[in-house]
Parts: C-alpha cells; structure tokens; sequence
C-alpha cells in the first residue's frame, strides 16, 4: 500500500485535545450524542486527530439522522442516481449540520467531518469514487451508506487508518478490489458489503452495518469474514 519512504500516518495534535477523545470514546456503545460529541471534538483538535483504535465503539446509533437518510434514498429510488450530502460539524455550537450538496461550505467555525451517501442497486462508479475521496481527505471521519432497504453501513476511520495516502494509489486498488468482487458472480448486495469489507481490512477502518430490523442501530462487524 506504501512505498518504503512513504509516510503513511500524519498529524500530531495537542495533548489536552487527545485526552478528551480517549476520554469521549471511552463508552463501548454509542447513542447519537456521543456519536456528535465524538465528531465535533475531532473538528476542534483539527487535522491528524482520531478516535484511538482500541476505543472503537461496538456500535453507532444515527437516530437523528433518519430523515436525511430517507430523503436520500428518496432521491436516488426517484432518479435513479447517487445521492450524498456532505456532514459538517459547528465547533461553534457543538452541532452536527447537513449540507445542501456535498460541496465545502464557506463557515470558519465548521469542517467537514462525515458524508452520507444513499446508493443504487446497479454497478456504479461513483460508489467506489466517494470511498476513495473519503479514505484521501484528512477531514473526513465517517461515511455512511445507504443500500435499498437492504443495508445501512458505517465506515469508520481510527488511527490505525493511514491519513497520508496518495489518493490515486488509493483509487486504484479501490478499483481493483471492485473488480476482483463485481466479477465473482455474487449479487450486488453481498458484493457491495464484501467490497466494503475488504477496503476497511486493507484501509484499517471499521465497519459498522444495520438491516431492516435494526434501522437505525448499526453494529460493529468482523471484515475479515468474507
């Protein structure tokens, strides 16, 4: 993934701002607040923090975000196409706000911490381009990705994530894993999620996945079971 002189990992951040996030991330199980908490205290201690990789949480409650998520698959069930909206956290206000359009949005007291994605049912291109543009920006923390009815996921970066990765590299073997699954013969729904597991094995992020059953409740599952 890395040539010998690559520096995969970057970003050192303040002390005091490194021992709120161990403590926040502390709780195994993460209701929506915690969940927010987690995001705006990453945003105020800037690029290069994380959540430690032993504080994973065993799963992430999205509640709050249900209506965004069902106007997204809205869209895409009424078009026919990819939808995302951007997730910024307000270090101002302690909030999480959803922008109109995935496009950076000019408010010096919020950064882009989260994009949420609802995705059709067909091969498509731009799924594996957001995952790609996800792992490449420093910013970014979580992706959520909405698929039919079938399955809410989470991808999650931690420190063990790499944050310094060329991001062509990155696209290319995104590609490539894509390819390997696509032409398995599998349908496109156990592709989609073996796909992601194999990223998040690869990329060192955590996956989180939810069912019909579950909905807003997704739990922490083991990627490297394929």
């Amino acid at each position: 993934m890395a040539s010998d002189n690559e520096e995969i990992y970057l970003g050192q951040y303040d002390l005091n701002a490194r021992r709120v996030i161990e403590s926040l991330t502390l709780p195994r199980y993460w209701d929506f607040d915690q969940f927010k908490g987690v995001l705006v205290a990453l945003a105020k201690a800037g690029n290069g923090a994380s959540i430690p990789a032993p504080n994973r949480p065993e799963s992430i409650h999205v509640q709050s975000w249900r209506q965004h998520i069902n106007k997204l698959k809205q869209l895409t069930g009424e078009t026919g196409r990819e939808h995302a909206r951007a997730v910024f956290a307000d270090t101002e206000s302690g909030s999480l706000v959803f922008g109109k359009t995935t496009r950076e949005r000019n408010v010096s007291k919020s950064c882009r911490k989260c994009t949420c994605t609802s995705w059709t049912r067909n091969c498509s291109r731009v799924k594996w381009a957001r995952l790609s543009y996800f792992l490449s920006d420093k910013r970014e923390q979580a992706m959520l990705m909405a698929f039919g009815e079938e399955y809410l996921m989470i991808v999650l970066k931690t420190s063990a994530t790499p944050n310094n990765i060329d991001s062509k590299r990155v696209d290319k073997r995104i590609q490539d894993i894509e390819r390997e699954f696509l032409n398995s013969g599998k349908n496109m729904v156990t592709s989609v999620v073996d796909i992601n597991k194999t990223v998040c094995t690869e990329f060192g992020l955590v996956m989180y996945l939810a069912d019909d059953k579950s909905r807003d409740l997704l739990n922490r599952v083991e990627v490297t079971s394929i």
